[in-house]
């Protein structure tokens, strides 16, 4: 995994490498600067660590209020989550840098043009934390 996040990220070698196995499908794999893991495991000795990605997509694919949704877009200051799913499996999910909201718009559509998800029938859900 460390060789994989060094192709796809800035890792340093001085972090922790982590992944959550979402399902059977599925294993997210990240670096944590290992001071703070460190720091984590002492504080909180019965804390898990876990990417915002697995939570998100468990999120996504269990919760009830979000059964029937396609496409869900959380919405941060200056990233957003994207996720997309069909027939209860996960097609497509990843975080874009956005800095207007045209940017947010074009990242939406294209990721659903990519997985032929028409704009006109998904169920779309929106979360902001701006």
């Amino acid at each position: 995994l460390k060789e994989i996040l060094e192709l796809n990220t800035g890792f340093s070698g001085t972090e922790h490498v982590l992944q959550n196995q979402v399902n059977t499908e599925i294993t997210i794999a990240f670096a944590i600067d290992s001071p703070l893991k460190n720091f984590i495991e002492k504080s909180f000795n019965t804390a898990k660590i876990k990417h915002t990605a697995a939570t998100g997509i468990e999120l996504f694919m269990k919760l009830p209020a979000l059964s029937k949704e396609q496409v869900f877009l959380n919405v941060y200051n200056h990233h957003i989550e994207l996720f997309i799913k069909q027939n209860k499996a996960l097609l497509f999910y990843n975080v874009f840098k956005w800095e207007s909201h045209e940017d947010i718009l074009y990242f939406t559509l294209f990721s659903m043009e990519q997985h032929a998800v028409s704009p006109s029938s998904a169920r779309l859900t929106i979360a902001a934390n701006l």
